[in-house]
């Protein structure tokens, strides 16, 4: 498989090595396949080549971006008024 770490690879449409990697690690029950990466230092070497290129991930990334696992109490909340709201029509 060839992948793109930070979108970076050698053609456009190869799959994001983050991404990958880890879908393979959480659903192992499902994908019997290994890699050998170690997961720890996926976001240290994405830091890394955004260094070295100059560029940076975008925040919304999968796994490697600034917001990956942001969560917001207010983004629930409203979800929850909108869907209650739609429910009673």
């Amino acid at each position: 498989m060839e992948c793109t770490v930070n979108g970076i690879g050698e053609r456009a449409g190869n799959a994001a090595l983050e991404e990958v990697v880890m879908a393979l690690n959480v659903r192992a029950d499902q994908l019997p396949f290994t890699t050998g990466i170690k997961t720890a230092e996926i976001y240290r070497s994405s830091q890394l080549l955004s260094e070295i290129i100059g560029f940076g991930v975008q925040p919304n990334k999968a796994i490697v971006g600034r917001n990956a696992f942001a969560t917001r109490r207010e983004y629930t909340s409203t979800g929850s008024l909108i869907i209650r709201s739609v429910t009673r029509l």
